[in-house]
């Protein structure tokens, strides 16, 4: 049986390639698209292409003469020394990545009886500022312009009635947008494009000279990177707005403040990131979820209100705030996220809630001024560099009445929970009568000062008066434990236990 399937793959693959006729006039290549028909396409080309490219309407290959109907996906991908393209009347669509990063690309001319661009057509063209939509294109796909941080001004036509998520991303060049009047689908106002009832906002033009914006009563729902690149200081949103999309807000450097409405169920991942003038997020009670890295990489961000109904603070939610020094963990919150406050320097001391039951990978690692931690009682998974890089801390007050085993990683590569410099250092209080416990699990036993403290008062101490033995294998290896039958090192001296 495998064997006859592969010798049908095999027969397919002949007869596939004999049937397949890849030609070459004045230096591009087409392919027959229909026999029948007797059209052809553009298909992919040699990256050693060069200068500028005019697609011809009709092509002859072996006596027979083509329409060129299409241009292929990828036909153009990676040609990165095209200047200009001029697209001929005969072509009807442009396929997936066609021109996909071809960066010294300044001017294409399309034909007006395309009606299809397809998803990622000019993606990451940087260079590219002059080309005109079609005036009879019906679809615009997915990223078609992505980067195209060179474009100024695009009209759309009343044709079109389907442009794909994220289509001008990273736009940042854009200074005018404009929609023909009887088209069903888009509206342009304001410098901002909408759906035509108004209820998405799907962009708005980066080189918008607006300083503040009110964003329409009508919009229920932001678009992802609808705001990239703006200039915008600060931004009002609708009370009925319910959804915000990732990387709405990204990059927006001179906005310095942002309240999210209590109407907005959800905000994307990275929806607000890297906004380097921000510094206070409020986030009204009824927001439900908030993304990963929904708040990162904003150096300025200095305080957070976060709803007291959310249950899960999710993965890098926080990384790299560097400024941060006031949020609030809402206390029906379950889980924290591998990274949420990685490298937030300037948190002083964290109260993870009652109801937390894990907190993840590397979830405070880097946060350099933490100085006092409490930990809920629920909490029964602390990963492993959870608190790596927090050197400062000289408190921890744990809840936990039956500790468990701290998950660590490879301790050369930081991936001890607790410094070590913390468990030589700091004070842990721990509930009444559970220190032999927290004595006999990893990473806990490690600290030298265990406290049995009441919730108004220490009832009991236990001091070590000499720093535990820190034991290591012969290849320099820390081992967490006394080893058996094996020599190893103990506080710089070779021992041999037996």
């Amino acid at each position: 049986m495998k064997q006859f399937h592969f010798l049908f793959l095999t027969f397919f693959s002949i007869v596939w390639s004999m049937n397949v006729m890849a030609f070459e006039v004045d230096g591009i290549s087409y392919e027959v698209l229909s026999e029948s028909d007797k059209t052809a396409f553009v298909t992919r080309q040699s990256a050693n292409l060069e200068g500028d490219i005019q697609i011809l309407s009709q092509v002859s290959y072996e006596g027979t003469v083509y329409t060129v109907t299409e241009i292929g996906g990828r036909a153009f991908s990676d040609c990165h020394k095209i200047t200009s393209v001029s697209v001929p009347a005969t072509v009807k669509s442009i396929g997936a990545r066609a021109f996909y990063e071809c960066g010294e690309l300044t001017s294409v001319i399309l034909s007006d009886n395309i009606t299809e661009i397809g998803d990622d057509a000019f993606i990451r063209c940087r260079k590219l500022k002059d080309i005109n939509i079609p005036k009879n294109l019906q679809r615009l796909g997915e990223y078609a312009f992505v980067a195209c941080r060179s474009i100024e001004e695009l009209t759309l036509p009343k044709t079109l009635t389907k442009i794909g998520e994220g289509a001008f991303y990273g736009c940042q060049g854009l200074r005018t947008l404009t929609v023909e009047a009887g088209n069903p689908k888009y509206l342009a106002e304001d410098g901002a494009l909408f759906n035509h009832d108004k209820t998405t906002l799907m962009l708005f033009l980066a080189q918008n000279d607006k300083t503040h914006y009110d964003v329409p009563e009508t919009v229920t729902t932001i678009e992802g990177a609808a705001f990239y690149g703006s200039k915008l200081k600060s931004i009002t949103l609708p009370p009925m707005l319910t959804t915000i999309d990732a990387e709405a807000f990204v990059l927006m450097e001179q906005l310095e403040s942002i309240t999210i409405p209590s109407s907005v169920t959800t905000i994307g991942n990275g929806a607000i990131g890297a906004c380097a003038s921000l510094k206070e997020i409020y986030v009204s009670d009824g927001v439900q979820g908030i993304g990963d890295a929904a708040f990162s990489e904003n150096p300025s961000l200095v305080k957070v209100h976060l709803p007291e109904g959310l249950t899960r603070i999710e993965g890098w939610l926080f990384r790299g705030c560097t400024s941060l020094s006031e949020v609030n963990i809402p206390e029906n919150v379950n889980c924290i996220g591998s990274d949420a406050f990685r490298d937030c320097q300037s948190l002083t001391e964290i109260t993870i809630p009652d109801k937390v039951e894990t907190v993840g990978w590397d979830a405070f690692r880097g946060c350099s001024a933490l100085e006092k931690i409490t930990i809920g009682r629920s909490v029964t998974v602390l990963a492993g560099g959870t608190f790596y890089g927090c050197d400062k801390i000289r408190e921890v007050r744990s809840y936990i009445e039956e500790p468990f085993n701290v998950v660590d990683y490879d301790d050369n590569n930081g991936g001890r929970c607790f410094p070590e410099v913390v468990t030589q250092e700091a004070a842990l209080f721990v509930p009444q009568g559970t220190i032999e416990r927290y004595r006999n699990k990893q990473g806990w036993r490690d600290f030298v000062t265990i406290s049995e403290a009441s919730e108004t008062a220490i009832d009991e101490m236990s001091v070590h008066n000499e720093a535990p033995a820190i034991y290591y294998n012969l290849n320099g290896q820390r081992l967490y434990g006394k080893p058996t039958k094996a020599i190893y090192i103990q506080n710089g001296k070779k021992m041999i236990a037996k």
